[in-house]
C-alpha cells in the first residue's frame, strides 16, 4: 500500500460494528476501497480494466489488432501469456467467454444473470478451487463434464502424476470438488496414460477381491457405507498397487492397512521390484501370472495371508504379532524358531529360514481341489 494511500485509509475507513463491513466515510463506498484515494477509485470504477489482472488501462494504448475479446487486455508478460492460451470470442450476451484458445463449442458465459434461474452454471467470480489464488475469470478455464470449471493451467499442473509413496494413486485423476473424473476433450491426451494404469490396476485389485470373497463383504451391502455396490471403489481403497521399476507394470503390494504406519517421504523407486522381475525360487504361473502366487509365512512355517509394504509375508499369527508391536521384522533369524524338518513341517516341505519362498498358484490349487 502506498503511503498516500495509508494514510486515506487510516482517515477514511471505519468499520460498521453490527455488520462487522468495512466502508468509506468520503464516498459511502462499501466495502472500503484499500490503496485508493475516493477520486482514483471512482476513476478506477468508470476506466477499462484488463480482463485477467483487473488493473485499469486509463490511459493505455489498446491493441485493436486483437480477437474482440482480447481488446481490454494489458501488456504485462503474464496477462499476455494468458491471452495466448484463451479463447478470444466475445459471446451473444456481450461477455468474454473464458474458455481456451481452440475449443470448438464456447463454454456458456459464467455469470448466472445470463442464464434462466434453473441453469446452474460456475460464477466467474468463484475462485478456482484448484490454486485458490484468483477467480476464475482471471485465466482461461476449461468446464468438465461434471459441470465444475478451473482454470486450464491449474487442471493440467494437477493432472501430472505426484508420488509422496509407493502406492499408486489416482486421486489426481479427480475433480476436487465431486471426486469425479475430470473429463473435457482437452485432457484426453493428458490424462491416456494415468487412466490406462488406473484400470489396469482396477482390473487387478477387482479380481483379488472376487478370490478373496471380499466382493460379498458389508461394506458393498450396507446403504450408510461410501462403499455401498461400489466393489471398484472398495478394491481400490482396500488393496495397494506399487510399479515394477524394472518391468514397468503394477503390481500387488498388499493391504492399504499396513502401509499406515510406514514412512514414505524418501522411499527409492528402484527398490520397488515385482516377484517375477525378482524371479523369486524362479516360479510364476503360466496361466495366472505372478498376482496369485502363494507364500510361505516369513517367519513360520504356515500358509501366508498378508504381504505387507511389497516386501514380506505374514501368517495370520505373525501378522498379529507384528501388529502389537513384537516386530519380526526386526529380529535378528537367530530369533526365529527354525523349521523342525519335512517330517514334522506343517507344509511337509523343504524351504528356506526366514527368506521368501513360494509354494504355487491359489487358483490353479483352488481349481486343482475342487
Amino acid at each position: 500500500m502506498s503511503e498516500e494511500g495509508a494514510k486515506h485509509r487510516d482517515e477514511y475507513r471505519y468499520r460498521c460494528a453490527p455488520c462487522n463491513i468495512d466502508f468509506c466515510v468520503g464516498c459511502n463506498i462499501t466495502p472500503y476501497h484499500y490503496n485508493f484515494n475516493c477520486a482514483d477509485y471512482k476513476q478506477y470504477l468508470e476506466a477499462k480494466k484488463c480482463r485477467f489482472c483487473k488493473e485499469s488501462l486509463h490511459g493505455v494504448t489498446l491493441n485493436s489488432d486483437v480477437a474482440p475479446g482480447h481488446v481490454n487486455v494489458c501488456q504485462s508478460p503474464e496477462c499476455q501469456e494468458k491471452m495466448s492460451l484463451s479463447c478470444g470470442k466475445v459471446l451473444p450476451c456481450g461477455h468474454n467467454c473464458l474458455g481456451v484458445h481452440g475449443e470448438r463449442t464456447c463454454p456458456p458465459c459464467f455469470k448466472q444473470k445470463c442464464h434462466p434461474k434453473k441453469i446452474k452454471v460456475p460464477s466467474s467470480n468463484d475462485y478456482c478451487n484448484i490454486c485458490y489464488v484468483e477467480d476464475l475469470s482471471c485465466a482461461p478455464c476449461l468446464l468438465l463434464e461434471c459441470g465444475h470449471a478451473f482454470h486450464s493451467q491449474c487442471i493440467k499442473s494437477r493432472l501430472q502424476p505426484k508420488q509422496s509413496g509407493p502406492r499408486l494413486s489416482f486421486k489426481h485423476l479427480d475433480c476436487p470438488l465431486c471426486n469425479r473424473q475430470m473429463k473435457h476433450v482437452q485432457l484426453k491426451e493428458l490424462t491416456a496414460e494415468s487412466i490406462r494404469l488406473r484400470d489396469i490396476v482396477q482390473a487387478k485389485a477387482s479380481q483379488r477381491l472376487i478370490f478373496e470373497g471380499l466382493n460379498k463383504t458389508k461394506e458393498l451391502e450396507c446403504k450408510s457405507s461410501k462403499w455401498y455396490r461400489n466393489p471398484e471403489g472398495y478394491a481400490m481403497h482396500h488393496y495397494s498397487y506399487y510399479m515394477c521399476f524394472k518391468c514397468r507394470n503394477p503390481y500387488f503390494a498388499g493391504q492399504v492397512r499396513c502401509e499406515q504406519d510406514q514412512a514414505y517421504d524418501d522411499f527409492n523407486p528402484e527398490e520397488l521390484i515385482c516377484g517375477s522381475c525378482k524371479g523369486e525360487n524362479f516360479q510364476q504361473c503360466n496361466i495366472h501370472g505372478w498376482d496369485f502366487m502363494e507364500f510361505k509365512c516369513h517367519f513360520c512355517c504356515s500358509i501366508a495371508q498378508w504381504y505387507c509394504w511389497g516386501k514380506v509375508h505374514f501368517c495370520d499369527d505373525c501378522h498379529t504379532k507384528q501388529q502389537k508391536g513384537d516386530y519380526l521384522t526386526k529380529k535378528p533369524k537367530n530369533m526365529i524358531p527354525e523349521c523342525p524338518g519335512i517330517e514334522k513341517c506343517p507344509l511337509k516341505i523343504a524351504h528356506p529360514h526366514c527368506e521368501e519362498f513360494i509354494l504355487g498358484c491359489t487358483i490353479c490349487k483352488n481349481i486343482k481341489d475342487f
